[in-house]
Parts: C-alpha cells; structure tokens; sequence
C-alpha cells in the first residue's frame, strides 16, 4: 500500500481562458491517465479507514500507479487498466471511470468513479464484480449489480450515479426499461500511446486478430496451427524489436500465486530463434473457455525471460497478454 497524504493535491491546468469546463476536465482526466496529476478520495474513504478499512484504499491522494498497486493489494490480483469518460449527469461535463479488470477470473474487478471539480480530482464512489458478480454500467446513469448468495438465490441492486459521481441506491427496483440504455464501453490504458509511461514490463510483445491484409501475403509471417478446429481464430504476435528464444506453449491451470498470477504446467509446442518487427507470427488457436490455454516466453532485450498467457477479454473480446508463472 502507497503511503499517502490526507491532504487534497491541488491541480494546476494551463489552459486558454476560453477553454470550457467540459473540456479542462477531460484534459484533467487524461493527465491523471498519464501519471501526471493525483486524484483524492473522499470523506467516504476517510470514514470507512476508521471502520475497518472494508473499501481497502486509505482516505488520501494516489497517482494513477499508486491507485493501481492499493486496488492490486486489496483485490490479491493483478490487473488490466481501462477507462472511460461518461457524462452521468447529463449536465455537458463527464465523468472518469476506471476499471482495474482483473487478469483472474477467481477475483474481483474493481471500478471507481472519478469527478473534475474544477480545482481537483475526487475519487467519489465506487464498486466491484467478478466472481460469482456482475455489474452493468449504463450511460443513463444506472449500474447494475448482482450476483449467486447461494446455489439457488440470487440477489440484484440499483445503483443510480449523479453529475458528481456518487452513487446512491435506487429503492424499490424499477422497470428495465426505465433504465437501460447502452453499456458503457471501456477503452483499454495500455494501448492508448498517451498513456505510454503507465505500460509495465513486457510491452515487448503485442497481440490482436490477424488482418486478411496481412493473411494473404504469406511471406510476410511465420504461421504455426496449434488448433484447426471450426472455432480457430487467427492470433497475431508481433514485437517493435527483437526478442530471442520465443516460443509457443500449451498450457493448463495449476494454480495462483499470492499476487493473482496463474501459475501453468506447459508443453512447448513450437519455437523460434528470435521475432523481429520485420516479420511477425501468426498463431492459429481456438479459446477453450475463460481460462487461458496457450502462452507465449521469450526473452526480452534485457536478457529476462518473460512469459505470457493469450486471453481473450469478456468485456469486448479483444486480446491481451497477461503475465504468467510456468511450474517447475
């Protein structure tokens, strides 16, 4: 957990005169993104400290690594960052949400609600789903949570966010149709370049559907069938340098370590002496269910070994790289 102060940071924005309050607060959101600004919790946060911390973030101010690293601690997981910018008031001015997704489908995901003031950053309200949970966040203003209490029952909320990001509960339940509308859409951290100093380690490699473009040509890649079921999909692995020893691995879940990471027993099923940017490889798989079954290791350009698992997100069905452990 980062030590924090119990003092609000004050945010200093240079911006035009003209520059609407819609727009100093995106810039605002974007900074935070970028590690440049803090955002502070709110007197809900200092209140839950002195009742058994049950939110498990300290009242305080947080950079955006630092926030990442306390919900990491709280969650016992890993993380991919998202986010996305929703006017929940409806009043010309949005809102930040952002989602730390847990890379383990046995922990919790965690989202919390940001709101620009005009001077700072509030840290307002915020919640979690995941395991055996889940949650709907709708551009309306209305999230919906729920999930099993038990093999046969179970329960759902109404939450309702307001034009400072609060969150309050609706009761009794209402119609659907009083609330539903569109689903927020999360937009992923780490592949947005803005954002490129909140990368961590093993960036090295990036992953996405293979273009038809590329398909066609094919010189243009290595090309390796793990799977030729009617499911396959094309997985294209590419890098912007050069990494050695990079191979292809079945893997199956073991375990997780103390920190969220999976830990697999594995096969090496195809390898090569190094992947370039110039030519990339394009791997031919099918995704069994939620929990990864093939992965990639290789050596980095500072000569670690790095390992992979390919997955693919139950949020839009992107791919992502998350960091693995291999049973020795």
């Amino acid at each position: 957990m980062p030590i924090v102060q119990s003092s609000r940071t004050q945010i200093i924005i240079e911006t035009a005169d003209h520059k609407k309050p819609a727009e100093q607060s995106e810039q605002a959101y974007m900074d935070f993104l970028n590690g440049k600004i803090k955002v502070t919790t709110c007197e809900q946060f200092r209140a839950d400290d002195n009742n058994g911390n049950f939110d498990g973030i300290l009242y305080g101010s947080y950079s955006f690594s630092e926030l990442k690293d306390a919900v990491a601690e709280n969650e016992m997981s890993e993380s991919n960052p998202k986010y996305a910018m929703v006017d929940f008031g409806h009043d010309g001015t949005t809102e930040l949400v952002l989602r730390f997704e847990s890379k383990n489908i046995s922990f919790n995901s965690w989202v919390g609600i940001i709101k620009f003031d005009g001077t700072n950053l509030n840290l307002n309200y915020y919640y979690e789903d995941g395991y055996r949970t889940f949650s709907n966040l709708y551009t309306s203003g209305y999230l919906v949570t729920g999930g099993a209490v038990s093999a046969s029952e179970s329960i759902t909320s109404l939450f309702q966010i307001d034009e400072n990001g609060f969150g309050k509960e609706v009761t009794p339940l209402v119609a659907p149709e009083t609330y539903q509308s569109d689903e927020v859409t999360w937009l992923d951290v780490n592949r947005n370049p803005s954002f490129s100093e909140n990368k961590g380690s093993g960036d090295e490699v990036s992953v996405a559907y293979a273009a038809e473009d590329l398909l066609s040509d094919q010189e243009a890649y290595y090309k390796f069938t793990a799977d030729e079921s009617e499911y396959r999909v094309n997985v294209l692995l590419s890098t912007s340098g050069t990494l050695t020893n990079f191979r292809v691995l079945s893997l199956i879940m073991e375990d997780v370590s103390t920190s969220g990471e999976a830990i697999y027993s594995y096969t090496e099923i195809y390898a090569l002496p190094k992947l370039t940017s110039e030519k990339p490889l394009v791997l031919t798989m099918t995704f069994a269910g939620d929990i990864p079954n093939m992965g990639i290791a290789y050596v980095d350009n500072s000569g670690q070994e790095q390992v992979r698992s390919i997955a693919m997100s139950g949020e839009d069905g992107s791919l992502l790289l998350n960091k693995a452990i291999l049973k020795q």
